[in-house]
């Protein structure tokens, strides 16, 4: 019995470093995201010149899965812009549905809230490409620490694991 229940802690230890390294990866995966709905983004208010209402619909169809509750957070709010400063609601969504990002991505995405819908097209366009870009940077640092963390956090679980597993028995 004294078995069983140190393979279960084993278990349970190797599953919590499994998830850890899972959040790992969907970190990267949201930074690689947030800059390719950015662009999307960019396309729509700058090259076919949409209001905000319209882009975010266009962007609730083909952005990624990562950023879809982010969009999904803003389409369903998008009735109170003028109620609110858009630049809220922006920043709102983003902290409730982006928070696997660190706090400099989401305040540097914050601050993109500021500049949409309030300047000329070609304002967006540069500040929604220098997000794009700082986000398109922060994957390519992020992604080759990743394997090594993944396998760190995977490996520390199962260890700790096997420790309390080798103490119990």
């Amino acid at each position: 019995m004294r078995l069983f229940g140190a393979m279960l802690i084993f278990i349970a230890c190797s599953a919590a470093g499994a998830l850890r390294a899972a959040a790992l990866w969907k970190k990267v995966k949201t930074l690689s995201a947030v800059e390719g709905m950015l662009r999307i983004l960019s396309g729509e208010i700058c090259g076919r010149l949409s209001d905000i209402k319209t882009a975010l619909g266009v962007l609730k169809r083909s952005s990624p899965p990562e950023t879809a509750d982010f969009i999904g957070a803003l389409c369903g709010r998008s009735g109170e812009i003028g109620e609110m400063p858009f630049s809220r609601l922006w920043s709102e969504c983003a902290a409730q549905t982006l928070g696997v990002l660190g706090a400099d991505e989401l305040s540097e995405l914050c601050a993109l809230g500021t500049v949409l819908g309030r300047y000329d097209a070609p304002t967006q366009k540069a500040a929604m490409e220098n997000c794009a870009e700082y986000f398109r940077r922060a994957h390519a640092q992020a992604l080759p620490r990743v394997s090594g963390s993944m396998k760190a956090a995977f490996g520390a679980g199962a260890s700790l694991g096997l420790i309390i597993m080798i103490t119990l028995i």
